[in-house]
């Protein structure tokens, strides 16, 4: 038995090696950002294939019937498996749609077409619930032009002899299905590509032909060719700006990711990295005739035998700003107030208040433009103080276009009624409907109550003038919007509390030191010595010794260790004890308190230090540190043991 089971497990390797590969798993799947989006909208939805086998030779369009496509991109990602001897490769390629939904309606998403090895799969369906939104249905949107990484892009321009390698033609611009740009009155949407070796940059516009405020996205792609990339791909990237475009005439919004999204395109037989440099949403301020610049780019090609650089640049792209209608035109309008499928929220808090008391109306825009620039009325309510409170801003961004301002008013009421916010909202220019809309939160209302009746016209109506009233202070004078109570209080080093705290513990420092060296100098003038500042002088002195910083002589060294014994034993016992003799020395100390072995080993110390001094230079100096240290120790001990000082009183 244990040879047939050692035989299989030998076998076990030889039989996965042999064995028939699984069929490849493939797998096409719909993933919708929502499910539920309103008329305007903008919807991503990804396209994911996984696949076993590869990448996938063809990817079919996505069907969205009563939607508009604004844009796709691609992206590919591998990974490896290893195991049970055999490597599987896994391919997911994911193909994002940017949609804008034009009516309202329930509508089905898919199904997808892949062919991948000579066969061909399929992906489910999904259904989209598309509401109805504020600003009506949107007109017909072109599509902005995506570039598939399995499907050939239709707006590159072959190259054509060219004025020179750096500059591209207004010739080189096609609209979205391929066709070229006409000579004047070109609209929609445009790209513009000249493919060359080594580097090319792409220019892509949404529309040729705006009106004054509305925005338009500009997007400069860089396509650098596989064999003059190095190691650091996103230094490369990130420095090959070196001109950015001029856009004078025109507000910009950036729309840039913090980090690069990296694709691989394969275009004349030749593989290119590329990713999206600049992106940008331009807001015109003025009409007629207006120009996005050229770009330009430097690549730096480290080549051994021939060093040298690639220098490239985008078309100088015109663009048609047309003037607002005068036709329809609200009064007081504001040329800023340029938008599309806006929608507009309203909240009042509180509902009920008294006179004098303050009630917020909060008033929430969402839409596609420059709202940060709109200008936004307060609300017209007589008998009434309106100020406004707040108001934040949130830009749009690459993943959402949409921007976002939130505006509060502060009102205050000076009589009671009932007051009606339903008239309030915002006048804009509509321009896919190319028409002047007003976009109101709807039905919003306050009730103000009477307030107290002020002490002094009550003393007044019982015949009593009393006291003449104090002037009171309008309704809003004690009123603080919130902005300002969220603005930060002064600075900490302009108040006094902060000195106080910072020069308060140097002070008390130098207060103590000078504290106590008058109570020292005092002491002395007295002829007062405290054994307790000798023990301090005596420490020091024999660390100093053990340390070899007291001079060079040891017989001094040695000296100074006595001395520090004897100085310290005079303030405990309070009286000269320097000419004693050692066993009158060694009675005084016995018949003062200190204990019998404390004193033999003072004594001894003592011996060795007058020994010492006139023992060999050699010796000396290799025994004033050991007796300075075991000096210290029997000083310590000192320090602690209770003594009777001459006069009966205790130190």
């Amino acid at each position: 038995m244990p040879v047939a089971a050692g035989f299989v497990a030998w076998a076990i390797p030889f039989e996965l090696l042999w064995a028939a590969p699984a069929e490849a798993q493939v797998e096409v799947t719909i993933d919708p950002a929502r499910t539920s989006v309103t008329v305007g909208e903008p919807l991503l939805v990804d396209v994911d294939v996984v696949s076993e086998a590869g990448s996938p030779e063809a990817i079919g369009t996505l069907p969205a019937n009563g939607f508009a496509v604004l844009g796709t991109r691609q992206s590919q990602s591998m990974e490896f498996r290893f195991g049970m001897g055999r490597t599987v490769q896994r391919v997911r390629v994911t193909q994002t749609y940017t949609l804008q939904p034009q009516a309202p309606g329930t509508f089905t998403l898919g199904p997808v077409q892949v062919r991948l090895g000579g066969r061909t799969y399929s992906s489910g369906t999904v259904q989209v619930q598309v509401r109805p939104g504020s600003g009506g249905t949107p007109a017909p949107v072109q599509p902005v032009p995506g570039w598939s990484i399995l499907a050939p892009p239709p707006t590159l321009a072959p190259p054509a002899p060219e004025p020179g390698e750096e500059e591209v033609p207004l010739s080189a611009c096609r609209r979205p299905d391929g066709s070229p740009l006409p000579q004047t009155g070109a609209d929609g949407p445009a790209t513009c590509t000249v493919v060359r070796p080594g580097l090319f940059l792409q220019l892509e516009v949404t529309d040729l032909r705006v009106y004054l405020g509305e925005p338009l996205r500009m997007q400069i792609r860089a396509f650098v060719e596989r064999s003059e990339v190095g190691f650091s791909v996103g230094a490369l990237f990130s420095q090959l700006i070196r001109k950015e475009p001029s856009l004078e005439g025109f507000l910009r919004t950036n729309l840039e990711r913090r980090q690069l999204d990296l694709d691989t395109r394969t275009i004349q037989g030749r593989t290119y990295l590329w990713t999206t440099l600049r992106d940008k949403l331009l807001y015109p301020t003025r009409e007629g005739q207006l120009t996005i610049g050229a770009a330009e780019a430097e690549l730096s090609v480290p080549d051994l035998f021939r060093p040298h650089s690639l220098r490239r640049r985008t078309a100088a792209l015109p663009i048609t700003v047309l003037p607002l209608p005068a036709e329809g035109r609200p009064a007081r309008f504001s040329p800023n107030n340029v938008a599309a499928s806006l929608t507009v929220e309203g909240r009042v808090s509180p509902t009920a208040v008294r006179v004098g008391e303050s009630f917020e109306v909060t008033l929430m825009l969402r839409g596609e433009g420059n709202l940060a620039g709109f200008r936004i009325d307060p609300p017209e309510l007589p008998g009434t103080t309106v100020i406004q409170a707040s108001d934040r801003i949130v830009e749009p961004t690459a993943d959402d276009l949409l921007a976002r301002r939130t505006v509060t008013f502060l009102v205050t009421p000076s009589q009671p009624g009932d007051f009606d916010l339903t008239n309030f909202g915002v006048s804009y220019f509509d321009y896919e409907a190319q028409e002047y809309r007003t976009a109101r939160p709807g039905a919003l209302r306050v009730a103000v109550a009477p307030g107290e009746t002020p002490r002094a016209a009550q003393t007044a109506e019982d015949g009593n003038p009393g006291p003449a009233a104090t002037p009171r202070n309008p309704p809003t004078a004690s009123i603080r919007p919130r902005d300002d109570l969220a603005r930060p209080s002064a600075p900490w080093h302009d108040s006094p509390l902060f000195w106080g705290l910072l020069f308060a513990p140097p002070v008390s420092l130098a207060g103590a030191h000078l504290w106590s060296a008058a109570a020292r100098a005092l002491r002395r003038r007295r002829g007062q010595v405290r054994p307790a500042d000798v023990f301090r002088r005596s420490r020091a002195t024999l660390r100093r010794v053990a340390r070899g910083r007291s001079g060079d002589d040891p017989a001094a060294q040695l000296a100074a260790v006595e001395a520090a014994l004897i100085d310290y034993l005079e303030a405990r016992v309070g009286e000269p004890l320097r000419g004693y003799a050692t066993a009158d020395l060694r009675r005084r100390l016995v018949a003062a308190g200190f204990a019998e072995p404390l004193v033999e080993r003072l004594m001894a110390q003592l011996d060795s230090c007058a020994f010492g001094r006139f023992a060999p230079s050699g010796s000396r100096e290799r025994g004033a540190s050991e007796t300075a240290r075991a000096a210290e120790t029997v000083l310590r001990d000192l320090e602690r043991a209770p003594a009777t000082p001459v006069g009966g009183r205790t130190p």
